[in-house]
């Protein structure tokens, strides 16, 4: 029997919570201690002030918005 690796919940659409978020990748250090640290694949929508981060596994976090635009993305 072969072992096959689950889905991710939100590897190929965004959260209903976040309708028209963007899909990008972004290398975090320690700033979204809940996602984690290193190359991330994630959903983003940039508020007023915030901008709230889901990942594809469905942990979520939320970022000022110049602290957001200060990581490198891809």
């Amino acid at each position: 029997m072969k072992f096959k690796m689950p889905k991710h919940a939100y590897g190929k659409k965004p959260p209903k919570t976040l309708k028209g978020a963007t899909f990008m990748w972004v290398h975090l250090q320690d700033e979204l201690p809940r996602i984690g640290c290193g190359h991330r694949t994630v959903w983003a929508k940039a508020g007023t002030k915030w901008t709230h981060i889901c990942d594809t596994m469905g942990n979520r976090a939320k970022l000022l918005n110049a602290q957001f635009n200060q990581i490198a993305k891809r």
